[in-house]
């Protein structure tokens, strides 16, 4: 997702933390309600794409391109599509496989934890 140079550009670690947030929310997205088991990590889901989200919309802010209200307008606009294609890559996954957790997706949640690590501290 990123490379080392690429984390010196608020540009480029907004716009990965944006399919983070994307990837999380499709997570909380397909996770059922009404099944108790995984309410937490739904809700867990949902938390980190909120945060996932802040964040992006944080360093564009710091970039300094656009107004705050601008950044937050534009990135309204991608996280759902964001959403969108990750939820459809689990459906698919699921349909296929009986999991989710595609090798593909897996390797997403990977990177997306490592990046909250490095970066949402």
């Amino acid at each position: 997702m990123l490379s080392e140079d690429d984390m010196t550009d608020p540009f480029m670690v907004s716009n990965v933390l944006q399919r983070c947030s994307g990837l999380y929310g499709s997570l909380a997205k397909i996770l059922p309600k009404s099944y108790s088991q995984l309410s937490a990590l739904k809700e867990n889901s949902a938390s980190l794409f909120a945060l996932y989200f802040e964040k992006s919309i944080s360093m564009l802010n710091a970039k300094g391109q656009n107004t705050p209200e601008n950044n937050l307008q534009e990135i309204s606009k991608y996280i759902p599509n964001y959403v969108d294609v990750y939820y459809r890559q689990l459906e698919i996954s699921q349909r296929n496989t009986g999991s989710i957790f595609s090798p593909w997706i897996k390797r997403e949640f990977d990177h997306c934890n490592k990046l909250r690590d490095a970066v949402l501290r």
